[in-house]
């Protein structure tokens, strides 16, 4: 906040005469007058915030964490409607760390976080503010390292893979979630399994000494042409059958996909390493923007509530704002 500039400058008979010019013209900068003293006190213009300026910080800010409120809906709704779907799969107990869980999780996060941005934009309260910068920071912080573990961090990176693929492998029959993760990651990256398609010996349903028809198999997401060629979900059943404990046969690997999709993982990132910098970016973007909106809407209010802490102790002391 700009200190006050006082010039005591007595008004001069000249001026007296020109009163009204002094009080109601335009020309001078804003002024405060001792009407006993009839001395004038400039004040710097800068303790102003220009109207224009502050409006379209706020209204940008709003219209931000609006964005952000949407997509918390979007998030929640997926969650609770994958959560129900889990429920009539007759999984509804197990799920209590499953991917549908955390989308309603993170869901009800953002909302909180751009709720408070959008009150403490709209009514410009700083409290809220503080809070909407300080949970942003926060967050965009931990998604950095998250980004940097996952990129420097290789060999942790495929230990965690593996261990994700062969829970998905296990609860493959009895989550949807995890199912339809693996089927579209099996799908899109063609890949089987986490090592390769003989992880699918760890599922109750696919291993060679299962009494179900699909023992000693892969799921349909594993199959070559599956969705293009044809649709027989029960391509991959028994394929495994001529296969070995490390090695998948010549002929099988015409049928199925015989790469493991966490090598495949790896490989495909690092072959899109500027996609996924650019696709990062565009992430990161609107929330650094947001919080940087934030911080300096901030400070424009707690600018303009000193500013007018200021006006009302000169005027509760004699002075006279014109």
């Amino acid at each position: 906040m700009a200190e006050l500039e006082v010039e005591e400058k007595p008004v001069t008979a000249e001026e007296s005469q020109q009163q009204e010019s002094i009080f109601g013209g335009r020309d001078e900068p804003d002024f405060y007058i001792d009407v006993q003293t009839k001395t004038k006190y400039h004040e710097c213009y800068c303790c102003h915030v220009p109207e224009l300026a502050h409006n379209v910080i706020k209204f940008i800010l709003f219209s931000f964490n609006v964005l952000f409120w949407i997509i918390s809906f979007i998030l929640v709704i997926i969650g609770i409607w994958a959560i129900a779907v889990n429920a009539d799969y007759g999984n509804a107990v197990s799920g209590v760390l499953t991917p549908s869980l955390l989308l309603v999780v993170l869901g009800v996060v953002i909302f909180l976080v751009s709720f408070a941005g959008c009150v403490g934009a709209l009514r410009e309260n700083t409290y809220l503010l503080k809070a909407f910068i300080a949970i942003m920071g926060i967050g965009i912080i931990l998604q950095l390292i998250f980004v940097i573990v996952v990129f420097t961090l290789n060999g942790r990176m495929q230990a965690s893979l593996d261990r994700f693929f062969q829970k998905s492998v296990k609860l493959y029959n009895d989550d949807v979630d995890l199912k339809n993760i693996m089927d579209y990651i099996q799908h899109e990256l063609e890949c089987c399994g986490g090592e390769g398609p003989n992880d699918w010996d760890l599922n109750m349903y696919y291993a060679c000494d299962s009494i179900a028809v699909s023992n000693c198999g892969v799921p349909f997401s594993c199959c070559r042409g599956f969705g293009v060629a044809h649709n027989n979900t029960q391509c991959g059943f028994g394929v495994r059958s001529g296969s070995s404990d490390n090695t998948i046969n010549t002929a099988l690997s015409e049928v199925i996909f015989s790469g493991g999709c966490t090598n495949r993982i790896v490989v495909y990132i690092n072959e899109n390493l500027s996609t996924i910098a650019i696709v990062l970016l565009l992430f990161f973007l609107p929330q650094v923007l947001s919080m940087f909106l934030a911080v300096t809407f901030m400070g424009q209010v707690e600018d303009e509530i000193e500013y007018w802490k200021m006006r009302e102790d000169m005027e509760k002391r004699g002075y006279y704002f014109r």
